[in-house]
């Protein structure tokens, strides 16, 4: 991304900000891996929109009345500069368009000023994430713990609004991603008769990706046989097994903007259960397709398609009755229909209610039977447009006659 680009987004927030406020943002810090080894550096997702700064323990200060914009750079001692290099104040303005970058010592005085004269800051707060059993990243918090004197206000849901609706450089970025994941998938397709275990189809598309200058945009799932009802299968080192399926739920990545896009695809000759389940996760996804335009209502759509999901499932003998709970449908599909697509894979659309051009997200449906040992899973990266939807990665076939061409 060019510097022009986080220059339009920090304006766009601050056009949404009260006179007499600043925005104090805090990027991620560093968190330890293996021993003494650093695990995989993200950078906080609002403040690389910001920014595009992806380096950790930087700092961004705006006064929203006179637009003064101040980058304030970590202090970095002589072994981490040694082992994982630094980013100087030139190539910080640059890259974001600040022109202003400051040391710590500065942006703390700067810092108390703008606390001691401005009646509200905005911050991005932490996600609460005990949900999902994780710890977050410390940083956002203990900044927030030295933003005394104004009121603090939370602007991730500004944020997340204007994130929601991608700019054509985004939704450059995101074909891009699709189109290098769809690349993988074919790959993997065309060489599936001589890979034997999970690990296998994991190293055809790492080494594709890799091979074309992209990244995972997450860890892939790569499952075989009763794994694939594992909704986020760990580790793909299983044998795979033969008339059955392989799901791949995967997404390449180049800078911030990487696919999620996921084939459900034969292995030999899967039983007519197995074709059953499959051609009505079909029927799900394009009736879910089907529904996406410009202003619709979000809740609307939601809850109707969870419905038709629903629906087959009731027809495939799952379920007697359609109630949207653990007990019915959920039981089955229990994850989201859908979610946003961007600066992060599961990017926030800041709570619409209604679906907007040029918002981008997934349609994610799928049937899951541990009983039984049958998962299928099918997803799609689409953009809202005026007319209804485009499908971005409607260039990877979903039907099985299409897929088996491919093998």
């Amino acid at each position: 991304m060019k510097p022009d680009f986080f220059t339009r987004n920090r304006a766009a927030l601050c056009a949404q900000l009260p006179a007499n406020s600043f925005v104090a943002i805090a990027g991620f810090t560093g968190m330890q891996g293996a021993n003494d080894q650093p695990a995989p550096f993200e950078q906080e997702a609002n403040f690389w929109y910001l920014t595009g700064i992806e380096e950790p323990d930087w700092r961004l200060l705006i006064d929203v009345d006179s637009g003064e914009e101040w980058l304030v750079a970590p202090q970095r001692n002589f072994a981490r500069t040694a082992f994982d290099g630094s980013v100087t104040p030139e190539q910080a303005t640059a890259r974001s368009g600040v022109e202003q970058v400051v040391s710590k010592k500065e942006g703390t005085a700067i810092l108390q000023r703008l606390l001691a004269s401005k009646k509200q800051v905005h911050t991005v707060k932490p996600l609460p994430m005990r949900f999902y059993g994780l710890v977050p990243n410390p940083a956002p918090a203990r900044f927030i713990a030295k933003l005394k004197g104004a009121e603090i206000v939370d602007a991730r849901l500004p944020l997340a609004r204007l994130r929601a609706i991608k700019q054509s450089e985004e939704l450059a970025m995101l074909q891009e991603a699709i189109d290098a994941t769809i690349h993988g998938f074919t790959e993997v397709m065309r060489q599936l008769k001589t890979c034997h275990t999970e690990y296998e189809v994991d190293g055809i598309l790492t080494g594709t990706f890799r091979g074309n200058g992209f990244t995972h945009a997450f860890e892939p799932i790569i499952a075989s046989g009763k794994n694939t009802c594992t909704l986020h299968y760990p580790l793909p080192k299983a044998p795979l097994v033969q008339d059955d399926w392989l799901l791949m739920d995967v997404g390449a990545r180049r800078d911030r903007y990487g696919a999620d896009i996921t084939r459900t695809i034969p292995i030999g000759n899967p039983s007519a259960r197995h074709i059953q389940v499959y051609e009505a996760v079909e029927r799900m996804h394009q009736y879910t397709f089907d529904m996406l335009r410009d202003g619709i209502d979000a809740k609307e759509y939601f809850e109707k398609s969870y419905k038709y999901v629903g629906k087959e499932l009731k027809q495939m003998g799952l379920i007697s009755t359609i109630k949207l709970d653990y007990t019915s449908v959920f039981k089955f599909m229990p994850h989201a229909i859908g979610h946003g697509l961007g600066v992060d894979t599961h990017d926030p659309l800041g709570r619409p209610e209604k679906l907007l051009e040029n918002m981008v997200l997934t349609v994610e449906v799928g049937a899951y039977i541990p009983e039984e040992g049958i998962g299928v899973r099918l997803e799609d990266d689409v953009r809202i447009t005026k007319d209804g939807a485009v499908n971005m990665s409607g260039a990877l076939p979903i039907s099985l006659a299409a897929i088996r061409k491919m093998l």
